[in-house]
Order: C-alpha cells, then structure tokens, then sequence
C-alpha cells in the first residue's frame, strides 16, 4: 500500500465515515446499517473518481452499429453514471457490433499467489473471480496490472454494456476486446474446459484399441468319390423319406381341427311355455226376493176377480 493509492484512498474514507457516525465497529451484517453501509460505499467511489483513480466510462458509439442496439447502449451507460461521447479521441471506450464468443473461451488465470491461483471466469465480472489451486498449462504471472489508465480506449463490442444490469456491475473489458476491424482477439491465457481439468485428453490423441483377427476354420477333408449305384441309391431313398414325410404332414390333422371336431356342437335352448292361468268363474245373479213375492201376490189376486 502506498500513499494515495487506491486501497489507501478506501481506507482512508471509511475510517472518516465511521468516525463521524460515531461507530464503534463496521457492521456490514446488521440490516438497521444497510443504508448507512450504501453510502458509505458511495462516498468511497466518489473518493476514488475524485483522485483519479477511477474513472467513469465514455462510451463512442460506432456508425456501424444498429440503431435499435445502439439506444439500448446508451441507456444502459446513462443509467449506470456514464458518459457517451460523440468524438472517439475523447472515449474510454469504442463499442463495436456483438460478435459471437469463441468455444475455446472459459477462464484465464489473473496472477498467482503462492500455491494458488487467481481464475478469471469469462463474461462474468471481476466480482466473481476464485482461487485455485490447479496445474495450469500456461505461465501464470507473479502480479496484475490493476492501473485504470490507458494510453489506448478500450475497443470492445456491444455486449460488454449489454451484459451490464444483469450483474449490476461494469463487465471485464479483455472478455470483450476486438481489434480496430472488429474481429474477436484471443487472449494468451485463455483457457478451455480440458486446460482446467488434469488427465484428460483430446479424443483425436486417443489410442484405437487394434481388433484381433479371428481364427480361420480348419479345412475340411474331402472323401473319396462314390459309385453312381450308390449315388442313385442315397438320392432314392432320400426321396421315399422326404414323400413318406410330406404325406404325414398332409395327413396330420391341425390341432384347431381336432378341438372342432371333439368339442359338440351346443344344442339350441328351447324356451319353456308359460303356465296358463285359468280365470275365475263369474257368480250367477242373485235372484230377487222381493219380486217373486210380488207375482205371486199378483196371481192371487186376479184368481180372486175371477170366483
């Protein structure tokens, strides 16, 4: 740490901060100091900007770069405290149209610091770096160049903003980087998926297992030669067994055939009659009493008019 530089300018504003907030300790898991924690860190960017240390982006956007990419561009930077400059010798930054990243492209290592290494994780921010302790197949170095300054802007495409607000945090300016044609350059640490794995290697160096050659059959002896009697005697008895066989196979009958002819056919079921019922005899009519009575009164009555 040297005087003015960049850890000290940090320290320095946050002992000052807590000084005036009379703490006694920093506290950055309490959830009453959050807002007090945000503004704190504010005050430490705003300390760094001021001592040129860092320094807030100016973005020049190029000709060639769509419209509709290009206002995504500037909204982004705005919102995120950037500045987009119309004259490209005054840019920290020249954004170039998206180009597509290279397979080969995973991680490269930052610096090394005793056993371990500091692994840079492509398109992904600073923030998210690790260390490791893997054999890499590349030199590492000893220390990293963390001076902000350039001599030359920054020539990287469009996605290096457009990556911006899904991590909240400026992107690294070499995952992005393109030449003044605006081709993609190759880092010479960059690292694939195989470089970061130990024992493994191309499938085009694997060995081909050899196939062994299987044996050849033994070769077969010939007899000698027959008589053409014996000859006419083999194919005719050949033929009586090959008849004798095709008139069993005629013959025989088929299982299906056999289960038809065993099992009898059902006989029809007749329905039985319904028993007849025999209606109930009607009563005879009684005879009147009361009427009788009356003829007879009536007979005697004219054999009585006629004595």
């Amino acid at each position: 740490m040297k005087p003015g530089g960049s850890l000290c300018t940090v320290l320095a504003t946050m002992f000052r901060f807590k000084s005036e907030q009379r703490w006694r300790k920093f506290d950055f898991q309490n959830p009453s100091r959050k807002d007090l924690n945000v503004q704190m860190m504010m005050e430490i960017e705003s300390a760094l900007m001021t001592a040129e240390i860092i320094r807030s982006p100016c973005v020049f956007i190029r000709p060639d770069v769509d419209k509709a990419t290009a206002n995504k561009v500037k909204d982004i930077v705005s919102n995120h405290q950037g500045e987009i400059c119309d004259d490209e010798e005054d840019a920290t930054h020249i954004i170039y149209p998206t180009v597509d990243p290279l397979e080969e492209e995973y991680a490269r290592p930052v610096f090394r610091r005793g056993n371990h290494v500091l692994v840079h994780w492509y398109y992904l921010p600073d923030s998210h770096d690790t260390w490791s302790q893997t054999e890499l197949p590349v030199e590492v170095p000893e220390s990293a160049n963390w001076e902000c300054t350039r001599a030359e802007p920054w020539r990287v495409t469009a996605t290096w903003a457009l990556d911006l607000p899904q991590y909240n945090e400026w992107m690294n300016e070499e995952d992005y980087e393109v030449d003044a044609a605006g081709k993609k350059k190759v880092h010479k640490l960059r690292l694939s998926v195989d470089d970061l794995i130990p024992g493994t290697e191309p499938s085009s160096k694997a060995k081909k297992s050899k196939r062994k050659r299987s044996p050849s059959p033994p070769p077969q002896k010939h007899g000698k030669r027959k008589s053409r009697s014996s000859k006419r005697r083999d194919n005719d008895g050949e033929d009586e067994e090959d008849n004798a066989s095709r008139d069993n196979t005629d013959t025989a009958p088929t299982p299906e055939i056999e289960r038809t002819t065993e099992t009898p056919a059902a006989a029809p079921v007749v329905p039985e009659p319904a028993p007849v019922t025999e209606a109930p005899a009607t009563p005879a009519p009684a005879m009147d009493v009361h009427d009788d009575s009356q003829g007879k009164h009536s007979d005697s009555n004219t054999q009585e008019t006629h004595y």
